[in-house]
């Protein structure tokens, strides 16, 4: 009965913080590598549209990309929530 105790109490967290971990690592992994080919596509639209050729306002493309990479940023945070570790 004691050993069932521990087991029931101290082995099922440590397996769901670790199903935890493991899908955060995965989805960071895959969310970061998303945002940068996202932010290169987008730096690559833009100066092969808006001032492409201009040398004195080509900075304007990098300006708009940081913008949208923030603002992906800022969701992304936001939606970030709270869960248990045990499995439901």
């Amino acid at each position: 009965m004691l050993f069932a105790y521990i087991r029931r109490e101290t082995l099922k967290p440590i397996r769901g913080a670790g199903r935890w971990l493991g899908f955060g690592v995965v989805a960071a992994l895959s969310l970061s590598i998303g945002i940068v080919l996202g932010a290169l596509a987008v730096l690559r639209l833009l100066q092969s549209t808006m001032f492409g050729d201009s040398q004195t306002w080509s900075w304007v493309n990098y300006i708009v990309a940081l913008g949208i990479c923030s603002a992906v940023l800022f969701f992304t945070i936001s939606r970030i929530r709270k869960g248990s570790l045990e499995k439901s």
